[in-house]
Protein backbone atom coordinates (compact mmCIF):
# COMPACT_ATOMS: atom_id res chain seq x y z
CA UNK A 1 0.00 0.00 0.00
CA UNK A 2 2.84 2.44 0.76
CA UNK A 3 4.41 1.72 -2.88
CA UNK A 4 0.73 3.11 -4.14
CA UNK A 5 0.33 6.17 -1.99
CA UNK A 6 4.23 7.21 -2.79
CA UNK A 7 3.63 6.23 -6.37
CA UNK A 8 0.34 9.06 -6.27
CA UNK A 9 2.53 11.73 -4.64
CA UNK A 10 4.83 11.66 -7.01
CA UNK A 11 2.73 11.88 -9.88
CA UNK A 12 1.02 14.94 -8.00
CA UNK A 13 4.44 16.36 -7.57
CA UNK A 14 5.24 15.76 -11.26
CA UNK A 15 2.07 17.12 -12.51
CA UNK A 16 2.54 20.39 -10.44
CA UNK A 17 5.89 21.25 -12.04
CA UNK A 18 5.01 20.21 -15.35
CA UNK A 19 1.97 22.40 -15.37
CA UNK A 20 3.55 25.23 -13.02
CA UNK A 21 2.92 28.05 -15.08
CA UNK A 22 -1.03 26.83 -16.17
CA UNK A 23 -2.70 28.92 -13.08
CA UNK A 24 -1.12 31.95 -14.96
CA UNK A 25 -3.03 31.59 -18.40
CA UNK A 26 -6.35 32.04 -18.65
CA UNK A 27 -9.35 31.31 -21.36
CA UNK A 28 -8.58 31.03 -25.03
CA UNK A 29 -11.00 30.15 -27.80
CA UNK A 30 -13.63 27.72 -27.54
CA UNK A 31 -14.68 28.84 -23.55
CA UNK A 32 -16.27 31.56 -24.54
CA UNK A 33 -18.52 30.07 -27.09
CA UNK A 34 -19.07 27.74 -24.54
CA UNK A 35 -19.99 30.02 -21.55
CA UNK A 36 -22.17 31.91 -24.19
CA UNK A 37 -24.31 27.91 -24.88
CA UNK A 38 -24.15 28.03 -20.79
CA UNK A 39 -25.85 31.48 -19.98
CA UNK A 40 -28.40 30.87 -23.50
CA UNK A 41 -29.71 27.52 -21.52
CA UNK A 42 -29.71 29.44 -18.04
CA UNK A 43 -31.59 33.03 -19.76
CA UNK A 44 -34.10 30.36 -21.47
CA UNK A 45 -34.73 28.51 -18.66
CA UNK A 46 -33.88 24.98 -20.28
CA UNK A 47 -34.20 21.87 -18.30
CA UNK A 48 -31.73 18.85 -18.24
CA UNK A 49 -33.15 17.87 -21.40
CA UNK A 50 -32.66 21.56 -23.16
CA UNK A 51 -28.80 21.23 -21.29
CA UNK A 52 -27.74 17.60 -23.13
CA UNK A 53 -29.18 17.99 -26.90
CA UNK A 54 -26.67 18.45 -29.14
CA UNK A 55 -27.39 21.51 -31.67
CA UNK A 56 -27.77 18.86 -34.11
CA UNK A 57 -28.41 15.01 -34.48
CA UNK A 58 -25.32 14.38 -35.98
CA UNK A 59 -22.66 16.92 -34.00
CA UNK A 60 -21.25 15.54 -30.50
CA UNK A 61 -23.64 13.94 -28.01
CA UNK A 62 -21.76 14.39 -24.81
CA UNK A 63 -24.60 14.79 -22.07
CA UNK A 64 -22.13 14.55 -19.06
CA UNK A 65 -19.98 16.72 -20.39
CA UNK A 66 -22.80 19.80 -21.33
CA UNK A 67 -23.60 18.78 -17.48
CA UNK A 68 -20.90 19.23 -15.84
CA UNK A 69 -19.87 22.08 -17.57
CA UNK A 70 -23.09 23.97 -16.57
CA UNK A 71 -22.81 22.77 -12.83
CA UNK A 72 -19.39 24.15 -13.20
CA UNK A 73 -20.15 27.85 -14.92
CA UNK A 74 -22.93 28.17 -12.37
CA UNK A 75 -20.36 27.34 -9.19
CA UNK A 76 -17.13 28.88 -10.74
CA UNK A 77 -18.19 31.66 -13.30
CA UNK A 78 -15.09 33.45 -14.93
CA UNK A 79 -13.22 32.38 -12.31
CA UNK A 80 -10.37 30.83 -13.75
CA UNK A 81 -8.32 29.41 -10.81
CA UNK A 82 -11.16 26.44 -10.19
CA UNK A 83 -11.28 25.33 -13.45
CA UNK A 84 -7.41 25.37 -13.30
CA UNK A 85 -7.73 23.20 -10.29
CA UNK A 86 -10.25 20.71 -12.00
CA UNK A 87 -7.99 20.34 -14.78
CA UNK A 88 -5.11 19.22 -13.11
CA UNK A 89 -7.15 16.85 -10.48
CA UNK A 90 -8.57 14.91 -13.52
CA UNK A 91 -5.33 14.88 -15.38
CA UNK A 92 -3.67 13.68 -11.79
CA UNK A 93 -6.40 11.10 -11.55
CA UNK A 94 -5.93 9.85 -15.30
CA UNK A 95 -2.45 9.49 -14.62
CA UNK A 96 -3.08 7.59 -11.56
CA UNK A 97 -5.71 5.32 -13.07
CA UNK A 98 -2.88 4.44 -15.33
CA UNK A 99 -0.47 3.69 -13.10
CA UNK A 100 -3.02 1.07 -11.24
CA UNK A 101 -3.63 -0.05 -15.03
CA UNK A 102 -0.41 -1.32 -15.60
CA UNK A 103 0.70 -2.45 -12.36
CA UNK A 104 -2.55 -4.88 -12.90
CA UNK A 105 -0.48 -5.84 -16.12
CA UNK A 106 2.50 -6.16 -15.16
CA UNK A 107 3.03 -5.90 -11.65
CA UNK A 108 6.13 -4.34 -11.47
CA UNK A 109 5.73 -0.59 -9.58
CA UNK A 110 9.00 1.30 -11.55
CA UNK A 111 6.98 0.35 -15.12
CA UNK A 112 3.51 1.27 -13.45
CA UNK A 113 5.05 4.10 -12.28
CA UNK A 114 7.04 5.53 -15.15
CA UNK A 115 4.33 4.75 -17.77
CA UNK A 116 2.07 7.36 -15.77
CA UNK A 117 4.50 9.87 -15.64
CA UNK A 118 5.64 9.86 -19.40
CA UNK A 119 1.71 10.18 -19.79
CA UNK A 120 1.37 12.88 -16.91
CA UNK A 121 4.45 14.90 -19.04
CA UNK A 122 3.77 13.87 -22.41
CA UNK A 123 4.53 17.31 -24.65
CA UNK A 124 1.57 16.40 -26.96
CA UNK A 125 -1.66 16.39 -25.01
CA UNK A 126 -1.18 18.41 -22.55
CA UNK A 127 -3.50 20.88 -24.55
CA UNK A 128 -6.26 18.46 -23.13
CA UNK A 129 -5.35 19.72 -19.60
CA UNK A 130 -4.66 23.82 -20.60
CA UNK A 131 -7.43 24.47 -23.22
CA UNK A 132 -10.40 24.39 -20.85
CA UNK A 133 -12.59 23.78 -23.83
CA UNK A 134 -12.00 20.39 -23.89
CA UNK A 135 -10.96 19.40 -20.40
CA UNK A 136 -14.32 17.67 -19.09
CA UNK A 137 -14.71 16.02 -22.46
CA UNK A 138 -11.54 14.27 -22.96
CA UNK A 139 -10.19 14.31 -19.54
CA UNK A 140 -13.69 13.08 -18.29
CA UNK A 141 -14.03 10.66 -21.16
CA UNK A 142 -10.27 9.02 -20.45
CA UNK A 143 -11.14 8.53 -16.60
CA UNK A 144 -13.85 6.27 -17.46
CA UNK A 145 -12.09 4.70 -20.30
CA UNK A 146 -8.97 3.81 -18.01
CA UNK A 147 -11.80 2.27 -15.08
CA UNK A 148 -13.29 0.46 -17.76
CA UNK A 149 -10.08 -1.23 -18.93
CA UNK A 150 -9.11 -1.82 -15.17
CA UNK A 151 -12.13 -3.83 -15.09
CA UNK A 152 -11.59 -5.73 -18.40
CA UNK A 153 -8.62 -6.67 -17.08
CA UNK A 154 -9.69 -7.50 -13.95
CA UNK A 155 -12.44 -9.19 -14.93
CA UNK A 156 -9.79 -11.37 -17.25
CA UNK A 157 -7.99 -12.29 -13.96
CA UNK A 158 -10.33 -12.62 -10.94
CA UNK A 159 -13.41 -13.93 -13.68
CA UNK A 160 -15.94 -12.21 -11.34
CA UNK A 161 -19.07 -10.68 -12.81
CA UNK A 162 -19.07 -7.44 -11.46
CA UNK A 163 -15.74 -6.35 -13.11
CA UNK A 164 -17.58 -7.19 -16.35
CA UNK A 165 -20.43 -5.00 -15.62
CA UNK A 166 -18.01 -2.59 -14.37
CA UNK A 167 -16.28 -2.19 -17.27
CA UNK A 168 -19.48 -1.62 -19.67
CA UNK A 169 -20.65 0.81 -17.12
CA UNK A 170 -17.56 2.81 -17.06
CA UNK A 171 -17.52 2.37 -21.05
CA UNK A 172 -20.96 3.94 -21.03
CA UNK A 173 -19.98 7.06 -18.51
CA UNK A 174 -16.82 7.67 -20.67
CA UNK A 175 -18.98 7.80 -24.52
CA UNK A 176 -21.64 10.09 -22.44
CA UNK A 177 -18.27 12.36 -21.95
CA UNK A 178 -16.44 11.90 -25.49
CA UNK A 179 -17.41 9.22 -28.52
CA UNK A 180 -13.88 8.77 -28.64
CA UNK A 181 -14.12 5.88 -26.51
CA UNK A 182 -16.41 3.63 -29.05
CA UNK A 183 -13.49 1.78 -30.19
CA UNK A 184 -13.47 0.05 -27.12
CA UNK A 185 -15.89 -2.10 -28.83
CA UNK A 186 -13.62 -3.48 -31.24
CA UNK A 187 -10.73 -3.29 -29.31
CA UNK A 188 -11.65 -5.49 -26.68
CA UNK A 189 -13.00 -8.78 -28.68
CA UNK A 190 -10.08 -8.51 -31.38
CA UNK A 191 -7.65 -8.44 -28.28
CA UNK A 192 -9.66 -11.74 -26.76
CA UNK A 193 -9.40 -13.51 -29.94
CA UNK A 194 -5.90 -12.97 -30.59
CA UNK A 195 -5.19 -13.37 -26.54
CA UNK A 196 -7.16 -16.93 -26.11
CA UNK A 197 -6.96 -18.35 -29.94
CA UNK A 198 -10.72 -18.66 -30.15
CA UNK A 199 -13.83 -16.86 -29.25
CA UNK A 200 -15.36 -18.01 -25.79
CA UNK A 201 -18.34 -16.34 -25.92
CA UNK A 202 -19.89 -18.46 -23.15
CA UNK A 203 -16.97 -18.19 -21.08
CA UNK A 204 -17.01 -14.68 -21.19
CA UNK A 205 -20.95 -14.26 -21.33
CA UNK A 206 -21.33 -11.38 -18.57
CA UNK A 207 -18.92 -9.54 -20.45
CA UNK A 208 -20.33 -9.79 -23.28
CA UNK A 209 -23.82 -9.25 -22.84
CA UNK A 210 -23.37 -6.15 -20.95
CA UNK A 211 -21.22 -4.46 -23.55
CA UNK A 212 -23.83 -5.49 -25.73
CA UNK A 213 -26.91 -3.92 -23.81
CA UNK A 214 -24.23 -0.79 -23.81
CA UNK A 215 -24.00 -0.47 -27.32
CA UNK A 216 -27.32 -1.36 -27.95
CA UNK A 217 -28.22 1.63 -25.87
CA UNK A 218 -25.55 3.99 -27.01
CA UNK A 219 -26.82 3.55 -30.66
CA UNK A 220 -30.23 3.77 -29.89
CA UNK A 221 -30.05 7.07 -28.72
CA UNK A 222 -27.84 8.57 -31.46
CA UNK A 223 -30.37 7.46 -33.92
CA UNK A 224 -33.36 8.63 -32.22
CA UNK A 225 -31.83 12.27 -31.42
CA UNK A 226 -30.55 11.86 -35.45
CA UNK A 227 -34.34 11.35 -36.91
CA UNK A 228 -35.72 14.80 -38.03
CA UNK A 229 -32.54 17.08 -36.64
CA UNK A 230 -31.63 19.74 -38.27
CA UNK A 231 -28.25 19.53 -39.89
CA UNK A 232 -24.93 20.34 -37.96
CA UNK A 233 -24.01 24.20 -37.80
CA UNK A 234 -21.41 25.63 -40.19
CA UNK A 235 -20.20 25.03 -44.23
CA UNK A 236 -21.53 21.55 -45.56
CA UNK A 237 -17.75 21.23 -46.96
CA UNK A 238 -16.73 20.90 -43.44
CA UNK A 239 -18.84 17.70 -43.10
CA UNK A 240 -18.00 16.13 -46.40
CA UNK A 241 -16.38 12.67 -46.39
CA UNK A 242 -14.16 11.30 -49.26
CA UNK A 243 -14.26 8.30 -51.02
CA UNK A 244 -13.23 4.95 -50.05
CA UNK A 245 -9.91 4.32 -51.27
CA UNK A 246 -9.08 7.94 -49.22
CA UNK A 247 -10.81 6.45 -46.02
CA UNK A 248 -8.67 2.99 -46.46
CA UNK A 249 -5.42 5.28 -47.08
CA UNK A 250 -6.45 6.46 -43.89
CA UNK A 251 -7.33 3.67 -42.31
CA UNK A 252 -3.58 2.70 -42.80
CA UNK A 253 -1.73 6.04 -42.18
CA UNK A 254 -3.31 6.90 -39.12
CA UNK A 255 -2.24 4.62 -37.06
CA UNK A 256 1.38 4.88 -38.18
CA UNK A 257 1.34 8.49 -37.23
CA UNK A 258 -0.41 7.65 -33.63
CA UNK A 259 2.66 5.97 -32.54
CA UNK A 260 5.17 8.46 -33.35
CA UNK A 261 2.90 11.59 -32.54
CA UNK A 262 1.87 10.16 -29.05
CA UNK A 263 5.92 9.15 -28.29
CA UNK A 264 7.68 11.88 -30.21
CA UNK A 265 7.18 15.72 -29.47
CA UNK A 266 5.95 17.48 -32.43
CA UNK A 267 8.42 20.24 -32.48
CA UNK A 268 11.14 17.34 -32.94
CA UNK A 269 8.48 15.62 -35.53
CA UNK A 270 8.52 19.15 -37.61
CA UNK A 271 12.61 19.65 -36.61
CA UNK A 272 13.55 16.26 -38.00
CA UNK A 273 10.88 17.22 -40.97
CA UNK A 274 12.95 20.74 -41.78
CA UNK A 275 15.92 19.04 -42.23
CA UNK A 276 14.71 16.35 -44.60
CA UNK A 277 13.76 19.03 -46.52
CA UNK A 278 17.34 20.73 -46.38
CA UNK A 279 19.19 17.18 -47.46
CA UNK A 280 16.88 15.98 -49.77
CA UNK A 281 14.29 18.48 -51.19
CA UNK A 282 15.69 21.80 -51.76
CA UNK A 283 13.19 22.67 -54.25
CA UNK A 284 10.98 23.43 -51.31
CA UNK A 285 13.14 25.96 -49.73
CA UNK A 286 11.61 29.50 -49.67
CA UNK A 287 14.10 31.92 -51.07
CA UNK A 288 16.96 28.71 -50.90
CA UNK A 289 16.95 28.96 -46.92
CA UNK A 290 13.59 28.53 -45.73
CA UNK A 291 11.39 25.05 -45.74
CA UNK A 292 7.60 25.69 -46.96
CA UNK A 293 5.54 25.02 -43.97
CA UNK A 294 2.94 23.08 -45.69
CA UNK A 295 5.28 20.42 -46.90
CA UNK A 296 7.44 20.47 -43.10
CA UNK A 297 3.61 19.86 -41.57
CA UNK A 298 2.29 17.56 -44.23
CA UNK A 299 4.53 15.32 -46.44
CA UNK A 300 7.99 15.80 -45.05
CA UNK A 301 6.62 15.25 -41.27
CA UNK A 302 4.62 12.04 -42.90
CA UNK A 303 7.87 10.69 -44.02
CA UNK A 304 9.45 11.41 -40.98
CA UNK A 305 6.65 9.25 -38.91
CA UNK A 306 7.00 6.53 -41.20
CA UNK A 307 10.06 6.15 -40.98
CA UNK A 308 10.51 6.15 -36.98
CA UNK A 309 7.69 4.14 -36.64
CA UNK A 310 9.51 1.44 -38.56
CA UNK A 311 12.57 1.96 -35.79
CA UNK A 312 10.10 1.75 -33.22
CA UNK A 313 8.51 -1.63 -34.16
CA UNK A 314 11.92 -3.25 -34.74
CA UNK A 315 13.35 -1.92 -31.79
CA UNK A 316 10.06 -3.41 -29.81
CA UNK A 317 9.91 -6.70 -31.85
CA UNK A 318 13.66 -7.47 -30.65
CA UNK A 319 13.24 -6.19 -26.98
CA UNK A 320 10.43 -8.20 -26.33
CA UNK A 321 10.06 -11.14 -28.40
CA UNK A 322 11.67 -13.62 -26.01
CA UNK A 323 9.89 -12.37 -22.77
CA UNK A 324 7.23 -13.60 -20.78
CA UNK A 325 3.62 -14.86 -22.11
CA UNK A 326 2.50 -11.13 -20.02
CA UNK A 327 4.56 -9.12 -21.13
CA UNK A 328 3.97 -9.74 -24.90
CA UNK A 329 -0.09 -10.01 -23.92
CA UNK A 330 0.49 -6.96 -22.95
CA UNK A 331 2.21 -5.55 -25.60
CA UNK A 332 0.21 -6.58 -27.91
CA UNK A 333 -2.60 -5.14 -25.95
CA UNK A 334 -1.28 -1.78 -26.24
CA UNK A 335 -0.10 -1.99 -30.59
CA UNK A 336 -3.89 -2.52 -30.73
CA UNK A 337 -5.22 -0.22 -28.37
CA UNK A 338 -2.71 2.75 -30.54
CA UNK A 339 -4.32 2.45 -33.28
CA UNK A 340 -7.45 1.70 -32.56
CA UNK A 341 -8.00 4.77 -30.75
CA UNK A 342 -7.68 7.12 -33.17
CA UNK A 343 -9.81 5.19 -35.89
CA UNK A 344 -12.70 7.25 -35.58
CA UNK A 345 -10.74 10.05 -37.10
CA UNK A 346 -10.60 8.60 -40.04
CA UNK A 347 -14.29 9.90 -40.45
CA UNK A 348 -13.29 13.58 -39.94
CA UNK A 349 -14.83 15.84 -42.81
CA UNK A 350 -13.67 18.21 -44.81
CA UNK A 351 -10.05 19.82 -45.14
CA UNK A 352 -9.27 18.93 -41.62
CA UNK A 353 -9.33 15.65 -42.62
CA UNK A 354 -6.34 15.03 -44.70
CA UNK A 355 -4.00 16.96 -41.93
CA UNK A 356 -0.82 14.89 -41.04
CA UNK A 357 -1.01 16.08 -37.95
CA UNK A 358 -3.10 15.28 -34.94
CA UNK A 359 -5.12 18.25 -32.42
CA UNK A 360 -3.14 17.49 -29.30
CA UNK A 361 -6.28 16.55 -27.72
CA UNK A 362 -6.97 13.91 -29.80
CA UNK A 363 -3.43 12.45 -29.32
CA UNK A 364 -4.74 11.66 -24.86
CA UNK A 365 -6.22 8.74 -25.97
CA UNK A 366 -3.24 7.04 -27.79
CA UNK A 367 -0.43 8.48 -25.52
CA UNK A 368 -2.10 5.78 -22.65
CA UNK A 369 -0.87 3.03 -24.90
CA UNK A 370 2.06 4.78 -26.18
CA UNK A 371 3.25 5.45 -22.52
CA UNK A 372 3.05 1.78 -21.76
CA UNK A 373 5.06 0.75 -24.96
CA UNK A 374 7.44 3.10 -23.96
CA UNK A 375 7.74 2.81 -20.37
CA UNK A 376 8.03 -0.94 -21.12
CA UNK A 377 10.60 -0.22 -23.67
CA UNK A 378 12.58 1.91 -21.22
CA UNK A 379 13.11 -0.97 -18.88
CA UNK A 380 13.90 -3.67 -21.80
CA UNK A 381 16.97 -1.09 -22.59
CA UNK A 382 17.85 -0.56 -18.90
CA UNK A 383 17.71 -4.19 -18.75
CA UNK A 384 19.96 -5.43 -21.59
CA UNK A 385 22.59 -1.95 -20.67
CA UNK A 386 22.87 -3.77 -17.12
CA UNK A 387 23.91 -7.04 -18.21
CA UNK A 388 26.82 -5.01 -20.66
CA UNK A 389 27.72 -2.97 -17.94
CA UNK A 390 27.04 -5.18 -14.69
CA UNK A 391 28.59 -1.78 -12.37
CA UNK A 392 25.48 -0.25 -12.94
CA UNK A 393 22.19 -1.12 -11.67
CA UNK A 394 19.01 -1.39 -13.97
CA UNK A 395 16.57 0.41 -12.08
CA UNK A 396 19.13 3.37 -12.09
CA UNK A 397 19.40 3.10 -15.68
CA UNK A 398 16.07 3.34 -15.81
CA UNK A 399 15.40 6.14 -13.41
CA UNK A 400 17.86 7.68 -15.66
CA UNK A 401 16.20 7.35 -19.19
CA UNK A 402 12.88 7.50 -18.14
CA UNK A 403 13.47 10.80 -16.22
CA UNK A 404 15.28 12.40 -19.27
CA UNK A 405 12.28 11.65 -21.41
CA UNK A 406 9.70 13.09 -18.61
CA UNK A 407 12.55 15.85 -17.95
CA UNK A 408 12.24 17.14 -21.43
CA UNK A 409 8.58 16.96 -22.01
CA UNK A 410 8.19 18.56 -19.50
CA UNK A 411 10.82 21.31 -20.14
CA UNK A 412 8.39 21.71 -23.67
CA UNK A 413 5.44 21.71 -21.58
CA UNK A 414 6.11 24.34 -19.34
CA UNK A 415 7.85 26.93 -22.32
CA UNK A 416 4.34 26.54 -23.95
CA UNK A 417 2.46 27.50 -20.80
CA UNK A 418 5.13 30.13 -20.19
CA UNK A 419 4.00 31.94 -23.60
CA UNK A 420 0.76 30.85 -22.84
CA UNK A 421 0.43 32.80 -19.76
CA UNK A 422 2.31 35.83 -21.08
CA UNK A 423 -0.55 36.21 -23.84
CA UNK A 424 -3.35 35.60 -21.60
CA UNK A 425 -1.95 38.42 -18.82
CA UNK A 426 -2.34 40.98 -22.02
CA UNK A 427 -6.33 39.41 -22.52
CA UNK A 428 -7.07 39.36 -19.11
CA UNK A 429 -5.78 43.23 -18.89
CA UNK A 430 -7.61 44.26 -21.80
CA UNK A 431 -11.56 42.58 -20.62
CA UNK A 432 -10.68 44.19 -16.70
CA UNK A 433 -9.38 47.84 -18.40
CA UNK A 434 -12.29 47.88 -20.53
CA UNK A 435 -14.90 47.29 -17.53
CA UNK A 436 -13.40 49.15 -14.92
CA UNK A 437 -13.41 52.15 -17.60
CA UNK A 438 -17.16 51.61 -17.73
CA UNK A 439 -18.74 49.21 -15.38
CA UNK A 440 -22.16 49.70 -16.61
CA UNK A 441 -23.67 49.75 -19.71
CA UNK A 442 -26.20 51.90 -21.55
CA UNK A 443 -29.41 50.19 -22.93
CA UNK A 444 -27.61 50.52 -26.59
CA UNK A 445 -24.21 49.85 -26.78
CA UNK A 446 -21.21 49.51 -29.77
CA UNK A 447 -17.83 48.75 -29.02
CA UNK A 448 -15.56 50.46 -31.60
CA UNK A 449 -11.85 48.96 -31.04
CA UNK A 450 -9.21 49.88 -33.21
CA UNK A 451 -5.71 47.60 -33.64
CA UNK A 452 -2.31 48.88 -34.74
CA UNK A 453 -1.28 45.27 -34.93
CA UNK A 454 -2.48 41.85 -37.05
CA UNK A 455 -2.31 38.35 -34.95
CA UNK A 456 -2.67 35.04 -35.93
CA UNK A 457 -1.85 34.87 -39.13
CA UNK A 458 -4.08 37.76 -40.63
CA UNK A 459 -3.05 39.85 -43.46
CA UNK A 460 -0.84 43.14 -41.93
CA UNK A 461 -3.60 45.52 -42.93
CA UNK A 462 -6.68 43.16 -41.41
CA UNK A 463 -5.75 44.38 -37.53
CA UNK A 464 -6.96 42.73 -34.50
CA UNK A 465 -7.17 42.39 -30.57
CA UNK A 466 -4.69 39.46 -29.57
CA UNK A 467 -7.86 37.29 -29.13
CA UNK A 468 -8.25 34.03 -30.71
CA UNK A 469 -11.95 34.23 -30.90
CA UNK A 470 -14.55 37.33 -31.36
CA UNK A 471 -13.90 40.33 -28.83
CA UNK A 472 -17.29 41.17 -29.52
CA UNK A 473 -18.73 37.97 -27.75
CA UNK A 474 -16.46 37.58 -25.48
CA UNK A 475 -17.51 41.20 -24.29
CA UNK A 476 -21.14 39.90 -23.99
CA UNK A 477 -20.43 36.70 -21.48
CA UNK A 478 -17.63 39.24 -19.34
CA UNK A 479 -19.83 41.52 -19.23
CA UNK A 480 -22.83 39.41 -18.19
CA UNK A 481 -20.50 37.88 -15.49
CA UNK A 482 -20.33 41.43 -13.97
CA UNK A 483 -24.04 41.23 -13.72
CA UNK A 484 -25.50 43.18 -17.06
CA UNK A 485 -28.42 41.79 -18.12
CA UNK A 486 -28.28 40.70 -21.63
CA UNK A 487 -31.31 38.92 -23.79
CA UNK A 488 -30.94 35.24 -24.59
CA UNK A 489 -30.85 36.44 -28.28
CA UNK A 490 -27.38 37.70 -27.85
CA UNK A 491 -26.03 33.79 -26.93
CA UNK A 492 -28.24 32.11 -29.28
CA UNK A 493 -25.50 29.10 -30.03
CA UNK A 494 -27.96 28.46 -33.60
CA UNK A 495 -26.57 31.93 -34.84
CA UNK A 496 -22.29 32.23 -32.64
CA UNK A 497 -23.55 36.09 -33.19
CA UNK A 498 -19.85 38.41 -33.11
CA UNK A 499 -17.85 34.56 -32.22
CA UNK A 500 -15.82 34.62 -35.32
CA UNK A 501 -12.44 36.19 -35.22
CA UNK A 502 -13.20 38.59 -37.93
CA UNK A 503 -17.02 39.54 -37.17
CA UNK A 504 -18.20 43.11 -36.90
CA UNK A 505 -22.03 43.64 -36.15
CA UNK A 506 -24.91 45.21 -34.55
CA UNK A 507 -28.42 43.23 -33.36
CA UNK A 508 -31.30 44.72 -31.32
CA UNK A 509 -32.99 42.57 -29.58
CA UNK A 510 -34.75 41.79 -26.53
CA UNK A 511 -34.95 45.55 -25.47
CA UNK A 512 -31.13 45.85 -25.29
CA UNK A 513 -28.72 46.71 -28.28
CA UNK A 514 -24.90 45.22 -28.63
CA UNK A 515 -22.53 45.46 -31.22
CA UNK A 516 -18.60 45.65 -32.05
CA UNK A 517 -16.71 46.77 -35.11
CA UNK A 518 -13.34 47.85 -35.54
CA UNK A 519 -14.28 49.10 -39.24
CA UNK A 520 -15.03 52.84 -38.81
CA UNK A 521 -16.91 53.25 -42.22
CA UNK A 522 -18.68 49.68 -41.12
CA UNK A 523 -19.16 51.59 -37.61
CA UNK A 524 -20.43 54.64 -39.51
CA UNK A 525 -22.96 52.63 -41.51
CA UNK A 526 -24.41 50.56 -38.54
CA UNK A 527 -24.97 53.92 -36.75
CA UNK A 528 -27.23 55.36 -39.68
CA UNK A 529 -28.94 51.76 -40.14
CA UNK A 530 -29.76 51.16 -36.99
CA UNK A 531 -30.73 55.32 -36.12
CA UNK A 532 -27.89 54.99 -33.19
CA UNK A 533 -26.68 58.24 -31.27
CA UNK A 534 -22.99 58.59 -31.05
CA UNK A 535 -23.52 58.61 -27.26
CA UNK A 536 -23.81 54.97 -27.77
CA UNK A 537 -20.74 54.20 -28.89
CA UNK A 538 -17.41 52.75 -26.39
CA UNK A 539 -14.00 53.27 -28.31
CA UNK A 540 -10.55 52.28 -27.69
CA UNK A 541 -7.47 52.07 -29.74
CA UNK A 542 -4.55 49.23 -29.02
CA UNK A 543 -1.08 49.69 -29.39
CA UNK A 544 0.67 46.38 -29.91
CA UNK A 545 4.11 47.46 -29.31
CA UNK A 546 3.21 48.59 -25.72
CA UNK A 547 0.73 46.83 -24.94
CA UNK A 548 -1.58 49.41 -24.42
CA UNK A 549 -4.98 49.92 -24.59
CA UNK A 550 -6.62 53.57 -24.55
CA UNK A 551 -9.47 55.40 -24.35
CA UNK A 552 -10.97 56.77 -27.09
CA UNK A 553 -14.12 57.35 -26.60
CA UNK A 554 -14.46 61.01 -26.70
CA UNK A 555 -12.44 61.11 -29.84
CA UNK A 556 -14.58 58.84 -31.64
CA UNK A 557 -18.01 60.21 -30.08
CA UNK A 558 -16.88 63.89 -32.28
CA UNK A 559 -15.68 62.19 -35.14
CA UNK A 560 -18.80 60.45 -35.78
CA UNK A 561 -21.03 63.66 -34.82
CA UNK A 562 -18.78 65.45 -37.80
CA UNK A 563 -19.22 62.83 -40.11
CA UNK A 564 -22.63 61.77 -39.72
CA UNK A 565 -23.37 65.42 -40.68
CA UNK A 566 -21.80 65.45 -43.74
Amino acid sequence: MKKHVAAFIIIVLIVIGTFWFFPKSFFQQDEWAIFGNMIYTKLTNRNLLGVILPQSGLSHFTPFTRIVTRLTFDWFGLDFSPYVLMAAVFHTMNSFLLYVLVYILFGQWYIALFAALLFAANANTHQATSWLATTIGTEGCAVFLLLSLICFFLYLKKKNHMYAYGAAVSWFLSLGFKENSFFLIGLLPIYLMIRERTVHIYRNKSLVISFAIVLALYVGIRLLIAVGAPPPPGPAEAYSQPDLFVLGYRFIMLPLRSFVQAIVPIQYILFLSSQLLRLSYPQFLADGKIPDPYIVESVGADIVMLFLSLCFFVLVYFLVRRKTLVIRQAVLFCFLYVPLSVVLLILVGGRAGYASLFEPRNLYYPAIGSSVLVGLLLWELSTLVGRIFRRFRVVTIFVLLTGTVIGVNARLIRQDLRILAERSIVRKNILTSIVSVYPKLPENVIFYIESDTAYYGFAPEDTILPFQSGIGQTLLVWYYAQGERWPACFFDYHKDYLYALESQDYKGCGGRGFGYFRSYTKLLDALREHNISSEAVIAFRWVGGERRLVDETKKIREAIARDTRK
